[in-house]
């Protein structure tokens, strides 16, 4: 009978060595499984500030594009206007049949 109890005392000590070992364990991969779905919350975090600063970006090149554009465009419409003046000023003079 004490042989029986000792053999038991035995394996219940075994299996609570089991048991905090298995707890040990599941606390360790815990603390990794944090580790790693923080690590992926701040990935997350950066690509989202990323994706936010490319688009600021994208909209400040779009709204310099427009105004260059428009600067041009003015700048075509004069060069324009003083190209029809001259031509206008160059017809009217007493001489413009030399030039046709």
């Amino acid at each position: 009978l004490k042989t029986v109890l000792s053999e038991r005392e035995l394996t219940l000590t075994q299996m609570i060595a089991d048991l905090q070992s298995l707890r040990a364990e599941r606390h360790t991969r815990g603390l990794a499984l944090d580790s790693a779905t923080q690590r992926h919350s701040d990935a997350l975090e950066k690509a989202k500030a990323a994706e936010n600063a490319l688009a600021e970006t994208r909209i400040q090149y779009e709204h310099e594009l427009e105004k260059q554009t428009a600067e041009r465009e003015k700048s075509v419409s004069q060069l324009a206007a003083e190209l029809e003046l001259e031509r206008s000023a160059h017809h009217s003079t007493p001489f413009c049949h030399w030039f046709k």
